[in-house]
């Protein structure tokens, strides 16, 4: 999951699946909710919350969540992270992939820094729409 803000400067909560399917492992696009206050723990939490009640999902159905290390994320006392973990005790949390290589790269050559660069606007341009990423 990520909040991601268009360049109207709308706010959105993007959330990713991944789940077991018939033995194979899928990966698709959960939803996609504005954020119509702010990116605080609590807002997030209920944009999330209200996805699952909406769905008919139990929560402890989460095994795993993987969001950027934003506070609001991540916050050990008041982030969504603590919100998730007291409704899904079993919830492993684990930082989004792709933000450590970001943050690795800056460390890296420019070459090797330049196509991380590439290749993280490729994944955000496949991913910026469900069926981009099912193409």
């Amino acid at each position: 999951m990520d909040e991601a803000t268009t360049s109207k400067k709308d706010a959105y909560l993007i959330c990713y699946a991944r789940f077991i399917d018939n033995d194979n492992i899928v990966e698709d696009l959960l939803f996609c909710k504005p954020i119509l206050t702010n990116c605080r723990a609590h807002e997030l939490f209920a944009i999330l919350n209200f996805f699952f009640q909406e769905n008919n999902l139990e929560w402890k159905c989460c095994v795993g969540l993987f969001p950027d290390g934003a506070r609001a994320m991540s916050g050990r006392y008041g982030g969504l992270r603590t919100l998730v973990q007291g409704v899904a005790v079993n919830a492993k949390w684990t930082h989004y992939l792709i933000h450590r290589e970001a943050l690795a790269s800056q460390q890296l050559s420019g070459d090797l820094n330049g196509v991380l660069k590439v290749v993280v606007k490729t994944v955000n341009f496949i991913k910026a729409r469900p069926l981009k990423a099912r193409l």
